[in-house]
């Protein structure tokens, strides 16, 4: 039997992390810094409420697929860390 150690709702708490945190301030930008398609429904909200979102992915070629960015509008810029901004 293999076995296989794994996080669990790691995206669900940055998530809150991200809201809570943004109650306390008056910041209207939020970077996020990851390849993992699991937090896009994090990056639509934070549009959703007006705030300008950087996601800087870290995996050489990848990008948001189209149909997510689809007509989110100005808030949002993408870049690569390999190959600069989208």
């Amino acid at each position: 039997m293999l076995r296989r150690r794994e996080q669990k709702l790691v995206d669900t708490m940055l998530a809150a992390d991200l809201f809570y945190s943004l109650q306390l301030s008056s910041e209207k930008r939020v970077v996020v810094v990851s390849s993992d398609d699991d937090l896009w429904p994090v990056i639509k909200t934070a549009l959703q409420l007006g705030l300008n979102v950087i996601h800087i992915h870290t995996e050489k070629g990848y990008a948001t697929r189209p149909d997510y960015v689809r007509g989110v509008g100005a808030g949002y810029m993408e870049l690569n860390l390999q190959e600069g901004i989208r």
